[in-house]
């Protein structure tokens, strides 16, 4: 049997609304193997985006653990890309740098190269220069998706 690549031990997530606490989830347990792709489906206010934000380390406050390759994850890294419903891009920032905005290291001419080849993906030739209050909500969406992906995380969510 392989090892999972993500693990979802026990989880648990709250919120206090007033005086009420409400039970988003509990005891969620599951795996996911390398190279798997999976869905989270279900209704509107059911816990989905949630969960992701607890197996992304944007919120560890919850019960339970989740593992990525056999790591607890208690925080957000850059090689764990995330796509977030709302576009999230910098209004003062061109799509081009919007991606480029992900990538830390390496030189300039490595950056530009691997910003340009994320943008052919997604279909935003061109607009490089844009600022986001010129794209169409696709286009804004298509490049929050190339900044998730010009890291080529091993893990996306």
């Amino acid at each position: 049997m392989r090892k999972s690549y993500l693990e979802v031990k026990n989880l648990s997530k709250q919120f206090q609304v007033g005086q009420q606490t409400l039970e988003v989830f509990k005891n969620i347990n599951f795996s996911i193997q390398k190279g798997e792709f999976i869905c989270i489906v279900g209704g509107s206010g059911c816990g989905k985006s949630t969960l992701l934000r607890a197996l992304a380390g944007l919120d560890a406050d919850h019960g339970g653990k989740v593992t990525i390759d056999g790591e607890e994850i208690l925080k957000p890294r850059k090689d764990r890309g995330v796509v977030f419903q709302e576009s999230r891009l910098f209004p003062w920032l061109t799509v081009e740098e919007n991606v480029k905005f992900a990538l830390d290291e390496g030189k300039e001419e490595d950056k530009r190269k691997k910003v340009q080849e994320v943008l052919e993906l997604v279909n935003l030739k061109g607009f490089e220069k844009h600022l986001p209050k010129a794209l169409s909500g696709g286009m804004a969406q298509r490049t929050n998706i190339a900044r998730a992906l010009v890291n080529n995380p091993p893990i996306l969510f």
